[in-house]
């Protein structure tokens, strides 16, 4: 029965995002869908036997990110009142309509969740973190940061990119013991990537120095020379 309506709600949802913005290369529906099926499985490793749980956990994950029909910042309230709108026509409670507000909250980064439940979502969210879809995954988080201007540049990305995998971390001991492993070999990959470019912008900046330098030297002799031959 409660797959039943999941489904249909699932449904529901699912064609209320495609009106997402098309630009939005990240947060789409395939982000959705798959922050759905990774907090399923996230809760099932870490023991909800709860039915009933599950379903409360799936229906946050389909919601957490419509917010972003109508908003970019601050799309996790956005998010909250559009499910509590079309709760209406579910079957939960009031206190359940809470239990998921707080769970899609428990996705804006900025906020600490505050109980299993909510850590679950928010490893859910990061999941792709440790895993090998990770660079195909970053590169559409990074081309919608440049469109929506979150950041202003290719390096800005990268600063933010290696400072975010540096603090993160996962708090459910299956996420743990899952992607903790992957995600410190793609926090590798991406800090070896951007001493890489800063080596090779630091290169050029100094080949390009070193060669103003010798034309500015050999400017007199040139002069001299051109003088010698013209008179």
């Amino acid at each position: 029965m409660l797959e039943n309506s999941f489904e249909k709600i699932k449904a529901r949802v699912v064609l209320k995002l495609k009106d997402l913005d098309p630009r939005l290369a990240y947060h789409d529906i395939a982000h959705t869908l798959d922050v759905v099926k990774q907090v399923e499985h996230i809760a099932r490793q870490e023991g909800v036997t709860d039915e009933r749980i599950i379903y409360l956990l799936r229906l946050a994950a389909l919601y957490h990110d419509t917010g972003f029909l109508y908003c970019y910042q601050g799309h996790e309230e956005e998010g909250c009142r559009i499910f509590r709108e079309d709760a209406k026509d579910y079957d939960v409670s009031e206190n359940e309509i809470q239990f998921i507000e707080k769970l899609i909250m428990a996705t804006l980064l900025s906020n600490t969740p505050h109980n299993h439940y909510e850590e679950m979502i928010r490893d859910a969210d990061l999941d792709y973190l440790g895993r090998k879809d990770f660079e195909a995954i970053s590169n559409r988080l990074r081309h919608e940061w440049l469109v929506f201007e979150i950041v202003g540049s290719q390096k800005e990305w990268e600063s933010k990119q290696l400072s975010f995998l540096r603090k993160h971390h996962y708090y459910t001991r299956s996420s743990v013991d899952r992607r903790e492993a992957v995600k410190a070999g793609e926090h590798t990959s991406t800090r070896q990537l951007y001493w890489v470019i800063f080596f090779f912008i630091s290169t050029v900046i100094l080949s390009c120095s070193l060669n103003l330098r010798h034309n500015v030297r050999m400017m007199p002799f040139r002069i001299s020379v051109l003088t010698a031959t013209t008179s």
